[in-house]
């Protein structure tokens, strides 16, 4: 039974976080840096359609423009490693192109690796996933893909390496990388440029302990099975559906809570960035929720195909929140067939639900 109940408390737990309730758009502009702190690494390979002072085009293979913005931050390299500069680039050239994410979803480019010209495209391998496993001695890792794929890529000496990790000794278990490497004629990968940040970790749970003298808490995660300490400090910012949670005296054992850490390198502790937390009495009620395809839309009606092929039934009203990882998302009219939605609602009557939230977490199939 305790299990049931926090897992549909945890469930509560991710909708409020969804539906802008906690974390908002006047929230985010009111601590812009918030969302740096755990945003995942971004990037593009293509060939450069124009470069001009201040702005880099490439087209991807898929045909997609990406527009870069070009700084003095920007590094311009050969796969050799030698300095380059934006004048070097023409177009036509195969690049790859390594950034964070900006202000306003805006892409700066931090490095530009300019392939050779003999370069075949059809070699080349972009991933990005979390690290799995690292062999020091092999000089390689595993990156597990978010499609779950399990990528084996090794390292040589002119691996370019952007981030957090300035080489391979300082890659960590669990963290965030964006690879592009290129297929050797004996097989496997080689990496030509990696872009690496901490480790992060999103927990939805149960507070169980609260240690004032450390600046602790301990989470009972929703699956019920794993207890997890992390740290709180000065940097840790914190989320409530009335505000009335903003320091870690706020806190209370029996709350319900997201918390999003990151474990940094040479240090064993989960440290808090982000606590979201409230009572469960306080958290809106949730009968189902859905991650799974959207096969069709009639009306108001959102049928949805979930990853165990059931297909479930929401009706989007007014109350209805709708999120997306690029703000795209704000209606009913900007949903198509195909896409990948997180969809949760109550009960309704006549096997269908009403959507409180409708998020899109990955892009449409292609």
């Amino acid at each position: 039974m305790t299990k049931k109940i926090l897992i549909a408390v945890s469930a509560a737990v991710i909708v409020t976080l969804l539906a802008g309730v906690w974390i908002s758009a006047e929230a985010a502009a009111k601590n812009p840096e918030i969302f740096k702190r755990f945003r995942k690494p971004a990037g593009a390979f293509g060939q450069v359609t124009s470069s001009n002072t201040g702005q880099l085009v490439i087209t991807k293979r898929s045909g997609e423009e990406v527009t870069f913005l070009v700084n003095e931050s920007t590094t311009f390299r050969d796969r050799a490693g030698n300095e380059l500069t934006s004048g070097d680039l023409q177009p036509g050239s195969w690049v790859i192109v390594l950034s964070p994410r900006g202000e306003q979803n805006s892409l700066e480019a931090r490095l530009v690796v300019v392939l050779p010209d003999d370069f075949d495209p059809e070699n080349v391998v972009g991933a990005r996933g979390v690290i799995a496993d690292i062999d020091q001695d092999a000089s390689q890792i595993t990156l597990k893909t978010r499609l779950g794929e399990e990528l084996v890529i090794n390292f040589g000496p002119e691996t370019i390496f952007k981030g957090q990790a300035p080489d391979i000794s300082s890659l960590q278990e669990g963290m965030w990388a964006r690879i592009f490497s290129q297929k050797l004629e004996a097989g496997g990968l080689m990496a030509d440029a990696v872009r690496s940040t901490d480790p992060v970790r999103t927990m939805v749970g149960e507070i169980v302990e609260i240690n004032n003298d450390s600046q602790t808490l301990t989470i009972l995660t929703r699956r019920g099975r794993d207890e997890v300490t992390v740290t709180l400090d000065a940097s840790t910012r914190f989320r409530s559906r009335d505000e009335s949670i903003s320091n870690f005296g706020d806190l209370e054992q029996g709350m319900s809570a997201l918390v999003i850490t990151k474990t940094e390198p040479g240090r064993e502790v989960n440290r808090a960035v982000l606590v979201a937390a409230a009572r469960p009495e306080d958290l809106p009620q949730v009968d189902k929720q859905v991650f799974g395809e959207l096969i069709s839309i009639e009306g108001s009606a959102l049928t949805v195909k979930a990853r165990d092929g059931q297909q479930y039934v929401f009706v989007v009203d007014e109350n209805t929140k709708f999120r997306s990882r690029n703000g795209k998302l704000s209606d009913l009219e900007d949903l198509t067939e195909g896409m990948i939605l997180f969809v949760a609602g109550k009960e309704a009557g006549n096997e269908s639900f009403q959507a409180l939230v409708v998020a899109q977490l990955l892009l449409p199939r292609p």
